[in-house]
């Protein structure tokens, strides 16, 4: 069952990819309390530059490549691996059991950085405490439920309720890895409060064997979570801005955005990102995935529907969604085609978490040799770099 979520995933990896972004990270990243943390990291946010968070997202992609791409054995027999062994990624072991653990780790030291620093000053009042139960599971929501909504929003149509247990098992499993608590599972408790098991419908202290939605479970707690946590303030603009602004600004557009950043407290980068073409586009198909409303509350740039730029972005953005239909539609309905897709897109997979990896171990060997200079060292640090480390530590 884990091995066919994975091809789910794999298979409409373009619906589900541009979901994650438009649906899922701008708007799941708009929660006020998420983005504090977002802020006390500065992790996706100002004042990261824009560089900095097409690098996160990438690690965001790393992670799911980490996962759901097919793994070879000690032979290289890389299609015998797939085929013997299904979800041999997150097995034990593998690099997405492995990639999971780490996140979880990373969330687990941000959370007692925060709690524990001197001068962020940290209001567990308001804010709850960073990366909480609720937090991670309105993420794996967002990784779960909200790509099979856009799955369903870009080709027209659902997938069968079958596809969507097998896909809600696998964020399931994968939940349970990152620490999220699960009926049944053996995570300590904190608090006699049933766990919110989001990819699961078996209640709590229900039986095993007892009869279980976890569709309609999902989509209901996702509901909830929206309407509890869902509130966008100046923050969640901040962040929605930024998130869009991953496009390559001229030296000059940067440095103006830099500005802004260290001059003004409400930061949003109107006069360096809003004014390319890619940043409005990726606004506007950011509205056409949200919805006005929520586009609205986010303040995400529009220009008036009678002009020559609104009907230049509804046109393209029309194309583009059009193709993808079509595309998801074939893989949907065309059982050959389907498979030859499914195949073509782990290759693909394959390859570019090993690109990422490969990056990524630079770049954290360079942070590391950068810590290791200002403490009078300029020797590396042993042992392997943390594919997921937190390079820039909450102030």
């Amino acid at each position: 069952q884990l091995q066919r979520g994975i091809d789910i995933f794999v298979t409409y990896a373009p619906a589900a990819g541009t979901s994650l972004y438009y649906r899922s990270l701008v708007g799941g990243f708009s929660i006020p309390k998420i983005t504090q943390v977002l802020f006390a990291t500065r992790y996706l946010a100002p004042p990261s530059p824009p560089e900095k968070v097409k690098e996160r997202l990438m690690d965001t992609g790393g992670f799911l490549a980490a996962c759901f791409a097919p793994v070879s054995d000690n032979r290289g027999d890389e299609q015998k691996t797939a085929t013997t062994v299904p979800a041999a990624a997150i097995r034990p072991g593998g690099p997405g059991w492995a990639a999971a653990l780490r996140v979880r780790h990373l969330h687990a030291r941000v959370r007692r950085s925060i709690l524990q620093s001197k001068t962020l000053d940290w209001d567990t009042e308001e804010n709850g405490i960073p990366i909480n139960q609720e937090d991670m599971s309105a993420t794996v929501l967002a990784f779960s439920v909200n790509v099979l909504i856009g799955i369903e929003f870009i080709g027209g149509r659902a997938l069968s309720e079958e596809d969507q247990k097998d896909y809600l098992a696998l964020w399931r499993y994968l939940s349970w890895l990152l620490g999220v608590e699960i009926n049944g599972g053996d995570t300590v408790k904190m608090r006699d409060l049933p766990p919110l098991d989001p990819c699961s419908g078996r209640k709590a202290g229900g039986s095993a064997t007892a009869e279980s939605d976890p569709i309609a479970h999902s989509y209901s707690l996702l509901e909830s979570v929206i309407f509890h946590l869902l509130h966008p303030n100046d923050i969640s603009k901040k962040v929605a801005s930024h998130l869009l602004d991953i496009g390559r600004n001229s030296k000059k557009e940067r440095m103006q955005g830099k500005v802004a950043a260290s001059n003004s407290d409400k930061y949003v980068e109107r006069d360096a990102a809003r004014q390319t073409f890619g940043f409005r586009y990726r606004a506007f198909m950011c509205r056409r995935n949200l919805g006005e409303p929520l586009a609205n509350a986010l303040d995400l740039s529009c220009p008036p529907k009678c002009s020559l730029s609104y009907g230049l972005l509804f046109s393209l953005s029309s194309m583009h969604l059009v193709l993808m239909r079509i595309y998801t539609l074939v893989a949907m309905h065309v059982p050959f085609l389907r498979t030859r897709i499914n195949r073509w897109h782990a290759s693909g997979m394959k390859v570019f978490f090993g690109v990422w990896e490969m990056e990524h171990n630079k770049r954290m060997r360079r942070a590391n040799v950068k810590e290791d200079r200002s403490n009078g060292d300029a020797k590396m640090k042993g042992g392997p770099s943390c594919p997921f480390a937190l390079i820039m530590q909450p102030e």
